[in-house]
């Protein structure tokens, strides 16, 4: 099947440009077809990642079997303000699950986002003053953000407050820890409870504090208890025994709590939870 798009702006990637019109379509799967011929920019043939500008015609010639799949929203509340939806694995929250929701609805921005493999609950705004709004609550730490995590191994503590730094390094969509402060670090703080351990590994429960990329499997593969499944931090042996080629991550629950002080649009959600099975 061939497909074909106009890029809208300059990409520094090929690829990455692809993967957001492709939705669920694995990037591999999208340099197999490159370094097979065929893929084409402006009418000629490419083999590897290259730049695109604004008014690039691409073409893609995709197998029936490679043709992915449309996402199926799975909406777990929605008013004229915001919604909270539940997002699959291997789906883009900025690209995908957003071209999903603003199909459905006239206006539909999210508030935070989830790692492409970690599925679980999402906030959207459904207008600009709700996004506003959302956006300030999330940074005031108003909206409190809840995951289970199925990790190798049981924690030294029961329950702890971690806090680290870590240092986003974008060429390898990677980020890199550091127990103690340094130039180009962001602190990170999440709390993890240990809810139940079987067959030497653990369920946590775990509260962000700051939203930094990969925060969860970041901090607990520094730990020492990398999240099952996790092919970037854990361990591919350890994957390998639990059958799991995707990380058992689940942002099961969101809460808001507002200030005393707070008298915004958002009052009439304050005290709420939002939940699904993890």
């Amino acid at each position: 099947m061939k497909q074909t798009f106009t890029a809208k702006k300059e990409y520094a990637k090929l690829t990455a440009f692809l993967s957001e019109e492709l939705q669920l379509l694995p990037i591999n799967s999208i340099k197999k077809q490159m370094r097979l011929g065929e893929v084409r920019v402006n009418g000629e043939k490419v083999l590897k990642d290259t730049p695109l500008f604004a008014g690039d015609e691409v073409r893609i010639f995709l197998p029936e079997q490679l043709t992915p799949p449309p996402v199926e929203l799975h909406i777990l509340y929605a008013d004229e303000n915001f919604a909270v939806v539940n997002k699959p694995i291997h789906c883009e929250t900025e690209t995908h699950l957003a071209r999903a929701m603003q199909q459905k609805f006239d206006y539909a921005e999210p508030i935070h986002r989830l790692d492409r493999n970690t599925r679980g609950l999402v906030i959207f705004a459904l207008n600009a003053q709700a996004k506003d709004e959302l956006t300030q609550l999330i940074k005031l730490k108003h909206v409190q953000r809840f995951y289970r995590a199925h990790v190798y191994g049981v924690p030294a503590k029961p329950s702890n407050t971690v806090t680290l730094y870590l240092k986003k390094d974008a060429s390898k969509a990677k980020v890199f820890v550091s127990d103690t402060p340094q130039t180009g670090y962001k602190k990170s703080v999440l709390r993890y409870t240990v809810m139940q351990t079987e067959g030497g590994d653990s369920e946590l429960d775990i509260q962000l504090f700051t939203g930094r990329t990969h925060q969860i499997r970041a901090t607990m593969a520094h730990l020492g208890n990398p999240v099952i499944g996790d092919g970037k931090y854990g361990s591919e042996k350890i994957n390998r025994l639990h059958g799991k080629s995707v990380q058992m991550l689940c942002a099961n629950k969101i809460r808001f709590e507002l200030p005393a002080s707070y008298f915004g649009q958002f009052l009439y959600v304050n005290g709420k939870e939002y939940c699904i099975k993890p």
